[in-house]
């Protein structure tokens, strides 16, 4: 038990720079998307591929919280 503590207390105040970064990734992939759009080069039909595959992924068993 005091190896796990000892790992929650390094990991918990990386938590805050994990998230800028993440939004940080998210942010850019979404620029490259508007980007995309405005030339014509990202379709409606990739724009929709693109949503099927978020939700399909948001379903998968993977993401899926253990019980």
């Amino acid at each position: 038990m005091p190896a796990a503590i000892s790992l929650v207390t390094l990991i918990l105040p990386q938590i805050p720079a994990l998230v800028g970064d993440v939004e940080a990734i998210w942010t850019a992939i979404a620029g490259v998307r508007t980007a995309a759009q405005q030339t014509g080069e990202w379709t409606d039909a990739a724009e929709a591929a693109w949503q099927q595959a978020l939700l399909a992924d948001g379903r998968s068993p993977d993401w899926t919280p253990a019980q």
